[in-house]
Order: C-alpha cells, then structure tokens, then sequence
C-alpha cells in the first residue's frame, strides 16, 4: 500500500525524533511525507536528510525561510514531485504515482501567526488556485 504523510514535527534536530520519523515512514509504507516546522539550519539538512530518507529527494523552502520549515521528501522509485510554487508558508507541487500513472496537485502548508503574513500566503493560494 502507498500511504502519504504531513507532520509538524516541531524540530527535526535530535536524533530520536529522526528514529521515530523514519521508523513510521518504514512502519506505514508512506513514499511521500511533508514535514513541517523542522527547525533544521540548511547547513545541516543534508545530514539529517540522508539520516531519514536515504535514497529519496526533497524540496525545501531554505531560500525563503532560513528555518526550512517545510521539506516534502518523495521516494523517487514510487513518486514523481514537481514543485510548481513555493515561499516561506507553503510548497504546491504536483505528484505523480509512477505505477499507476496517477497525477494530483498537493500543498503543504506551513502559516505564519501573524494576520499581515497570513494574509501573503491567502493571497498566493488565491492566484494558483483561483
């Protein structure tokens, strides 16, 4: 079975949190997962990247939050991920089930607290969805 995650996993740094993402990425089947709120400095996203997912592939959004609170990481052989948009709240890609030729949009969001930033991540969901 094909499962798909999103976790606001509130820090990403320590290693037992990685076991546990890792662990239930394994456990369930899951080839897509978009984690949030990571906490991870880019300088150390690769190390805990590979420690999680190795073989698979990301995309983050460090070029726009030096927090890289969100990460959608994919296992290639299962799924294709494009990204069509990305900012410091939200990555919208498009998905692709290799073995069943299958294709979706997904978002994974990660809002600010403050209404004025919020308002910014309304506004670009409205011009891509819209």
């Amino acid at each position: 079975m094909i499962s798909f995650a999103a976790w606001n996993v509130r820090g990403l740094n320590l290693v037992p949190r990685q076991r546990e993402v890792r662990d239930l990425c394994a456990r369930e089947g899951i080839v897509l997962c978009g984690l949030l709120e990571t906490k991870v400095t880019e300088p150390s996203s690769r190390r805990v990247f590979e420690r999680l997912f190795r073989g698979w592939a990301m995309v983050h959004n460090y070029s726009y939050d030096l927090t890289g609170t969100i990460w959608v990481c994919w296992n290639p052989t299962f799924v294709s991920v494009s990204p069509i948009f990305v900012s410091d709240q939200i990555i919208y890609c498009e998905v692709c089930l290799l073995a069943r030729d299958v294709v979706f949009k997904a978002s994974f969001v990660y809002a600010r607290n403050e209404y004025s930033l919020r308002t910014v991540l309304w506004d670009s969901i409205q011009s891509h969805f819209g």
